[in-house]
């Protein structure tokens, strides 16, 4: 096939530059890849492009590449971003520039203030007008697929698109290809709201089930920036959500991520699964629970002495997210598996002749996880305050929720209030179901 090159002059050389800089990152992966296989490039160049912007970088003389050969990066620069994603990048780029792209809508003056706060003149050729294969909006386009907020998260979740028939399997691939590719700033964001389910999404609705798969993925992802080998399971059959391998010791693990409603009251065991977390384990070595930390019962309850007998670490989206703050990467040096068998550990400390086998027993795990992972159990704790401080922060937006429905409902004519009524009752559903059993029933001369 024969490569098609750009009529304009300046796209030419923004061709040429985008070859140069997919040369110049295949070489640090290399370099990188030697070092460690999961530590890679290039957070450093990203935020070097984001912070110049994309025409603003001055054409020193001499330098035959153009602008962009200011910001390419360098192995001082380098940070958490897979080789995936990298990759991805740079051939998506490529393709388009061979294919010839879509040039992008132009910016406001507010979107141009932003990019070039200096009001320097801007190079044209720069821009995403101007190099139609960069994609719709150009380097920094690619730079903002690193980025995402819960905002961000729920927009995909609820696009009506999501509700269409079989767009499920489809809006749950964007999902993970979006949050594999986000930043760790990032990513911590979707850690300290991802255990909690909004109002706003109704019950046993297309919305929910993505938000449970997305709490998947949010875990699988934090495993990933844990050091371990992640994926999501795309079997519905009944098995662990996540399956992880280390990469420097020979272990592997399940895990599940649970999320649960500000507004749901009385949790019980069942809700939690931990003796089914148990049988999923099968062929691995431990088996990892994944839940909000002020979710899990205060005192006592049965899923702490099933925990303990079945070794299955009760984990929460506050302790990941600490252990990522923190730093923590699983190397040739540290195992984490002391985190994954903190039951293990506790039965030394719990037996079954005590009577406190079922009593809450977080606080002496999070302080063995310290121990083992050399980190200070008076942070961890100062962290704990913190994120129980957002929860009650994501309560009062909850509350104003159902405060802003009531007062909708309060105005509702007589009509309206009877069909939303007969909807939230999920009338016509029950007749439906009935009406098809009928029909499903055997004829006359076929019984007996």
């Amino acid at each position: 096939m024969q490569r098609v090159r750009p009529a304009d002059p300046g796209a030419q050389r923004l061709m040429l530059q985008m070859r140069h800089l997919r040369r110049h990152v295949g070489m640090q992966l290399k370099l990188l890849a030697k070092k460690s296989p999961t530590k890679l490039l290039t957070a450093g160049c990203i935020d070097r492009i984001r912070n110049k912007g994309e025409g603003d970088v001055p054409d020193k003389p001499g330098n035959r590449h153009g602008p962009l050969q200011s910001v390419l990066p360098t192995p001082r620069w380098a940070s958490r971003c897979s080789e995936r994603s990298v990759r991805h990048d740079l051939w998506r780029a490529r393709d388009a520039a061979v294919s010839g792209g879509v040039a992008a809508p132009q910016a406001s003056a507010a979107q141009e203030g932003a990019a070039n706060p200096s009001g320097q003149a801007t190079r044209p050729c720069c821009s995403a007008q101007n190099a139609p294969w960069l994609g719709h909006t150009g380097l920094l386009g690619m730079v903002e697929e690193h980025r995402m907020t819960f905002a961000d998260l729920l927009k995909i979740i609820t696009t009506k698109r999501a509700a269409l028939p079989g767009a499920f399997e489809s809006v749950c691939q964007e999902l993970e290809d979006r949050i594999f590719r986000i930043e760790t700033s990032s990513l911590e964001k979707l850690i300290a709201e991802i255990g909690a389910i909004p109002e706003s999404i109704d019950h046993d609705s297309t919305a929910e089930k993505l938000f449970a798969k997305a709490a998947d993925i949010v875990l699988a992802k934090s495993l990933q920036e844990l050091g371990l080998r992640a994926t999501v399971n795309k079997e519905r059959a009944d098995c662990a959500d996540v399956v992880a391998k280390s990469y420097f010791h020979d272990y592997s693990l399940v895990g599940d991520a649970k999320a649960f409603r500000l507004s749901r009251t009385a949790k019980n065991q069942k809700d939690f699964k931990v003796k089914s977390m148990a049988d999923w384990r099968g062929d691995h070595n431990y088996s990892v629970l994944v839940c909000p930390y002020f979710q899990y019962p205060k005192k006592s309850s049965q899923i702490y002495g099933q925990a303990i007998d079945d070794n299955v670490c009760l984990l929460s989206w506050e302790q990941l997210l600490f252990f990522i703050r923190s730093g923590i990467r699983e190397s040739a040096k540290l195992n984490l598996a002391s985190v994954w068998n903190i039951s293990e550990w506790l039965t030394k400390k719990v037996t079954v002749s005590q009577k406190n086998k079922k009593d809450n027993f977080h606080r002496l795990g999070n302080q063995l996880i310290c121990e083992h992972l050399s980190l200070s159990y008076k942070t961890m704790k100062a962290e704990l305050l913190t994120c129980k401080a957002a929860t009650i922060a994501r309560a009062e937006s909850e509350i104003e929720f159902w405060t802003k429905y009531e007062k909708g409902v309060k105005q509702y004519t007589r009509e309206k209030a009877i069909a939303e009524l007969i909807s939230a009752l999920k009338v016509r559903e029950k007749i439906a179901a009935i009406q098809k059993y009928i029909k499903q029933l055997p004829k006359d001369d076929k019984i007996g």
